[in-house]
């Protein structure tokens, strides 16, 4: 019974990391969906929304007083035409009448070009917030390629059996010890690390299982393909070479 226990317990802690790994694999595929990336969406998604509404409010504004002021300087060039027309007819019209005439079409194109009663300003304050991302390239760990995937079941000199389960540079593992079927196992165990090159760091501590409730830390080494070496601990814990099995 005890023993089927341990079982159903493993086999939820590996259920969980195939869990993690499947959507390892799905960012991998679509990188967009990453959370972090779906901020920077969101924030281009608004911006736009509020430059556009910005742009069509001013678009709208626009259209109604150029309109305005289309009218009002088509009014002028129409008297502009009639009065060079009668100063023509009357032959009355010298150098300075010419000039003045050519001033008046001159202040005409400019204010359809730029009509005097309307501009446009850029405010000084920032519109939209501005956004950035900070990166910290350096890897807290290095896994080595050298040794392999740790997944599998590892004998320790304990007597007890390990279940180790590896997820890049996560490691999990379950240990027990059972003497008897029927009896509760002398030790029981999880724990967790990081492998860094051909260390692992951990922390460890016993389950309800098991007969003691002990925990701490220890550091492992990579010996090859298919040993592990305690080479320092807290708390008290026994075991010292792991082989695969």
């Amino acid at each position: 019974e005890h023993r089927q226990a341990l079982h159903k317990e493993y086999e939820k802690i590996i259920t969980n990391c195939d869990e993690f790994r499947q959507k390892l694999i799905e960012q991998k595929e679509d990188p967009n969906q990453h959370l972090l990336i779906q901020q920077v969406v969101a924030w281009e998604n608004n911006s736009i929304k509020k430059i556009q509404q910005t742009a069509e409010e001013c678009r709208q504004t626009l259209l109604k007083h150029t309109n305005d002021s289309l009218i009002e300087t088509e009014n002028k060039l129409n008297k502009f035409i009639s009065d060079s027309k009668q100063i023509r007819q009357e032959d009355e019209f010298n150098e300075f009448h010419l000039n003045q005439l050519k001033k008046l079409l001159e202040e005409l194109k400019k204010e359809f070009d730029q009509p005097l009663n309307i501009s446009i300003h850029e405010g000084s304050t920032a519109f939209i917030n501005k956004i950035s991302v900070s990166t910290n390239d350096k890897r807290a760990f290095n896994i080595s390629q050298n040794y392999g995937d740790l997944s599998g079941t590892w004998k320790c000199d304990d007597g007890g059996l390990y279940y180790i389960r590896q997820l890049d540079n996560a490691i999990w593992w379950f240990g027990a010890q059972q003497v008897a079927t029927k009896r509760q196992p002398i030790f029981s165990n999880v724990l967790h690390g990081m492998i860094d090159s051909s260390m692992i760091n951990a922390q460890w501590c016993d389950i309800p299982l098991g007969r003691d409730r002990h925990s701490g830390s220890i550091t492992l080494e990579i010996i090859g393909v298919g040993e592990l070496k305690k080479t320092s601990y807290t708390g008290s814990f026994c075991g010292s070479i792991w082989k695969r099995q």
